[in-house]
C-alpha cells in the first residue's frame, strides 16, 4: 500500500479542492500497490470526471499530481488524457519522463501511455523530448515509437535507426529499436543486404520472445518482397526515358521556357506527379515549392474562399461552403464543379495546385467558373477572399425536447484546450440537463478532419471497447481504433444522424460506426466515399525538400465495409433528398446574389418589425407569406423589377417562391449583419431535417402537435406507404416471372 505520510499530505491538501473530485481520487491513489499495473486505476479516476466536462476536474488533478509520487502521476496523467484533457495529461506524464530520479520502467510506462492516448499536443512534446540527449536510449526508443504511432513523423524513424545501428548494436535499446523498425516496415525494399534485414536475421537466433518476434517480421518481409521486385523494371524504364529526352529532345535554344521544361529534374518532377496522381484523387507528388506552400498555409493568415473542397471522379468540387463565408455569400453550393479559376482551366491540375489558386491575400477577389446540376451552361461567380475561421459546432433545442447539434468538422485547438469531441460533450450535457428526449446529429456537408476526433466523438455514443474503425494497407498493418470511454457514454438515448454527399472522411467514419453498432438511424443521401489514409513521405533523392503524399491505407467500418471509392460511401437507412429549386426560384436567387434586393429591403424594415420576424423564424410561418410584415410591398418590388420571371418556364415567380427567398435571406441577414450567432434552426428549409425529426419522433413516442411537425410526420408516413407498395409490386412481379 502507499506510505501513510503520502496519504496524509494529500488529505491535508484537500481543502484546496472541491470535495466532489479530490476525496475519491485520493482514496483511489492510496490503494495502488507497488509494482502493480496502473491501467485499471486510470479508468477508476476517469469515471469520477463530470459527464459534461469542466475545468475544475483537470485543475484539481493537476494540483494532486504536483504533490504525488511517480506512479500516481502516471495514473493522474492517464486519467486526464482519458477524459480529453490532452494538454494537462501530457504535461503530467512529461514530468515523469524527464525526471532522471524516477525508475526507468515508470518513465517507459509514461512514454507508452502518451502514444496510446495522446493527441497533437502529446506529439509536439514527444518531439521536444526526443531532442534531449540526456534521455536514456531505451527511453528514446519508447518516445520514438509513441511519436510514430501518433504521427508517422520521419524524425521518429530516424531516431530508431540511429539507436538500432549505433555502436551498441546488442544493447536492449538497439534490439527494441530494430524490432520497432521491422514492425513499421522500414526496409530498403530493393536491397536484400539491407542493414535492418541483417539485424533481424541476427535477432531471430535469440531465444524467447525476441527471436520469435524477429522470425515473424522476417516472414512478413519475405511476403512483401514478392510484390516489390517488379519495381526495378519501372525504375529503369523511367530513368531511360528521362535520360533520352534530356539528351536528345530538340528544343528551341532561343526559348528559355522550352529549354527549362526539358531539364532532367523538371521532367522527373512532372513524371512523378503524373505517376502518383494516376493512383487516386488524393495521392500527389509535392515538389519543394508545393511543399513549402503547404507548410506556409498551415501558419499565419491567408485569404480563402471559405469552402471545403476535394476531388470527385477527377473533377474539382465544392464539398461544403462554410456558412456565412465568402463562397456561400457568393452563391456557391455543395457539389458545384469548378472548371476554371480566374479564366485558367484547372482540368489537369492536382488538388494542391488548384487550392493554391484559390488562396491569396485577404480582400482580393477570385473568379470561379462553375458547372452545377440544373445549369444549362457554366456560370461565373466572383468571390472575395477572407481570413477564414469557423466554429466547431452549432447547438439548438427544438420543440418537443429534441436536441439538434451540427458538427462543421473534426478539429482540435490545443491553444484554447477545446476540440470537436469536447465541445460535443459539453453541448450534450447541457441538452440532457434541459430534458432532451432525442438527438439529431447533423453531419451533412461535414468534410471530416482528424481521425482522433472522429473516434472521440463516437465515444460520446458508444460503449467502451466498441470498434469505431480500422485501417489496413500494404505498408501499414491493420490498426484498430476503439472507444476508450470511461463508464457510460455521454448520451445513450434515441439518435438520428443526417448525412449527404458532402459528408466525407471522419463524418463517414462516425456515421458508419454508429450505424454498425445500431446506435443511430441514418437519414439523407449517400455519403461522399472518402476513407483513405494519406502520409507525407520525405523523398530522399531531393534530400527531403519534396514530399510524396501517398495513400497508405484504407478505412474499414466495424462491419468490414470499406467506405472509400467513387461508387462507395454510406447509404442511409432512410433516403430523402432536398427539394430542388424551381427555375424561377433559381433565377431569383441569382438576381438576389447580384443585386441584393431582398437584403436591402430587410435593412430598411428589420428593426421596426424585429420581434415579428424573430417569432416567425423560431415558431415557423406555416408557409403563409402574409405573416411577414410588409410582404406585399416586397413582392410588388420584385415582380415589377423582374417581369421576365413572372410566368417563367418551370414555375412563375409566385408568393411562395418569394417567401422562401425572404426566409432564407432573413437567416443569413441575422448572422451576417446583426451578429446573432445563436440562431434558430430553420425547420422549414430542409426536407432531410424534417424527415430526421419524423424518424426521431417514432423513437421517442411521438412529436408535439405542431403544424410543421405534423407535416413532417405525414410526409414520412406517405413515403413509407409508397415504399411498402413498391416493394409489394416488385415482389408480385418476381413471383409472376417465376410462375411463367
Amino acid at each position: 500500500m502507499k506510505p501513510a505520510i503520502l496519504l496524509t499530505l494529500l488529505l491535508a491538501a484537500a481543502p484546496l479542492f472541491a470535495a466532489d473530485y479530490a476525496a475519491p481520487v485520493q482514496k483511489i491513489l492510496a490503494t495502488i500497490a507497488a509494482d502493480e499495473p496502473v491501467w485499471d486505476y486510470i479508468d477508476q479516476i476517469a469515471k469520477i470526471a463530470p459527464a459534461d466536462g469542466g475545468d475544475d476536474f483537470a485543475e484539481q488533478l493537476g494540483k494532486l499530481a504536483a504533490a504525488a509520487q511517480p506512479t500516481d502521476k502516471i495514473v493522474i496523467g492517464g486519467a486526464l488524457l482519458a477524459v480529453g484533457e490532452q494538454k494537462d495529461g501530457t504535461l503530467v506524464l512529461q514530468q515523469v519522463i524527464e525526471n532522471q530520479a524516477v525508475e526507468l520502467l515508470l518513465r517507459l510506462d509514461a512514454a507508452t501511455l502518451l502514444g496510446a492516448s495522446g493527441g497533437e499536443y502529446a506529439a509536439n512534446r514527444l518531439r521536444f523530448m526526443l531532442n534531449d540527449e540526456a534521455v536514456p536510449p531505451l527511453l528514446q526508443v519508447e518516445l520514438a515509437k509513441s511519436l510514430w504511432q501518433l504521427t508517422f513523423d520521419p524524425a521518429a524513424k530516424a531516431r530508431l535507426k540511429k539507436i538500432a545501428f549505433g555502436e551498441s548494436k546488442k544493447s536492449r535499446a538497439a534490439i527494441d529499436a530494430t524490432l520497432a523498425l521491422g514492425q513499421i516496415g522500414q526496409y530498403e525494399s530493393d536491397k536484400p543486404d539491407d542493414a535492418l534485414r541483417a539485424a533481424l536475421r541476427d535477432l531471430s537466433a535469440f531465444p524467447g520472445s525476441v527471436g520469435a518476434q524477429a522470425k515473424l517480421l522476417i516472414l512478413a518481409d519475405e511476403k512483401n518482397q514478392q510484390t516489390v521486385k517488379s519495381s526495378s523494371f519501372a525504375t529503369n524504364l523511367l530513368t531511360e526515358i528521362v535520360d533520352k529526352i534530356h539528351t536528345r529532345y530538340a528544343f528551341d535554344e532561343n526559348n528559355e521556357e522550352e529549354a527549362d521544361r526539358a531539364k532532367a529534374d523538371k521532367l522527373a518532377a512532372r513524371a512523378s506527379r503524373a505517376l502518383v496522381q494516376s493512383l487516386d484523387d488524393f495521392s500527389d507528388y509535392l515538389d519543394e515549392e508545393d511543399y513549402q506552400e503547404m507548410l506556409n498555409s498551415m501558419h499565419g493568415d491567408y485569404g480563402g474562399i471559405g469552402a471545403y473542397v476535394g476531388m470527385r471522379s477527377g473533377l474539382f468540387v465544392i464539398l461544403t461552403p462554410m456558412f456565412g463565408k465568402p463562397a456561400q455569400k457568393a452563391g456557391l453550393q455543395a457539389m458545384d464543379v469548378i472548371t476554371k479559376i480566374d479564366g485558367e482551366d484547372i482540368g489537369r491540375k492536382s488538388l494542391e495546385q488548384t487550392v493554391k489558386l484559390l488562396k491569396g491575400e485577404p480582400d482580393t477577389t477570385v473568379k470561379l467558373t462553375v458547372i452545377r446540376k440544373g445549369f444549362t451552361e457554366p456560370h461565373d461567380f466572383t468571390v472575395r477572399r477572407e481570413v477564414i475561421t469557423l466554429p466547431m459546432m452549432f447547438k439548438e433545442e427544438l420543440p418537443g425536447n429534441i436536441g439538434y447539434i451540427r458538427l462543421t468538422g473534426f478539429q482540435e485547438d490545443p491553444a484554447r484546450r477545446i476540440s470537436t469531441a469536447s465541445e460535443l460533450k459539453r453541448a450534450l450535457g447541457e441538452l440532457k440537463k434541459n430534458g432532451m428526449k432525442g438527438l439529431i446529429l447533423d453531419l451533412r456537408n461535414n468534410p471530416g478532419g482528424l481521425l482522433t476526433e472522429a473516434v472521440a466523438v463516437c465515444e460520446n455514443f458508444l460503449q467502451r471497447s466498441d470498434l469505431v474503425v480500422y485501417s489496413k494497407g500494404t505498408f501499414q498493418p491493420r490498426r484498430n481504433y476503439i472507444s476508450k470511454v470511461i463508464g457510460q457514454p455521454t448520451y445513450t438515448g434515441p439518435l438520428v444522424v443526417l448525412v449527404n454527399g458532402g459528408s466525407a472522411s471522419a463524418s463517414e467514419i462516425v456515421a458508419g460506426a454508429l450505424r454498425d453498432h445500431k446506435r443511430a438511424t441514418l437519414v439523407g443521401t449517400k455519403t461522399f466515399g472518402k476513407g483513405s489514409v494519406q502520409m507525407l513521405l520525405p523523398v530522399e533523392t531531393t534530400r527531403g525538400a519534396s514530399r510524396l503524399k501517398l495513400t497508405i491505407a484504407k478505412y474499414y467500418l466495424p462491419s468490414g465495409e470499406c467506405i472509400h471509392g467513387r461508387d462507395k460511401g454510406i447509404k442511409p437507412h432512410v433516403e430523402v433528398e432536398e427539394e430542388k429549386l424551381t427555375d424561377a426560384a433559381r433565377e431569383l436567387r441569382i438576381k438576389e446574389l447580384e443585386n441584393r434586393d431582398v437584403t436591402l429591403w430587410l435593412e430598411e424594415n428589420f428593426d421596426r418589425h424585429r420581434e415579428e420576424f424573430m417569432a416567425l423564424l423560431v415558431a415557423g410561418d406555416d408557409r403563409d407569406p402574409e405573416k411577414y410584415p410588409g410582404f406585399d410591398d416586397l413582392y410588388k418590388l420584385l415582380t415589377e423589377k423582374y417581369p421576365d420571371l413572372v410566368g417563367a418556364c418551370g414555375g412563375a415567380l409566385d408568393k411562395q417562391t418569394v417567401r422562401e427567398e425572404l426566409r432564407s435571406t432573413l437567416f443569413a441577414f441575422l448572422r451576417e449583419n446583426r451578429g446573432i450567432e445563436d440562431y434558430p434552426v430553420d425547420l422549414e428549409s430542409s426536407e432531410v431535417l424534417g424527415r430526421g425529426i419524423a424518424v426521431l419522433g417514432e423513437k421517442i413516442g411521438g412529436l408535439p402537435d405542431l403544424p410543421l411537425y405534423n407535416e413532417f410526420t405525414k410526409k414520412w408516413q406517405a413515403a413509407e406507404a409508397k415504399k411498402r407498395a413498391d416493394e409489394a409490386l416488385k415482389k408480385a412481379a418476381e413471383e409472376e416471372t417465376i410462375n411463367n
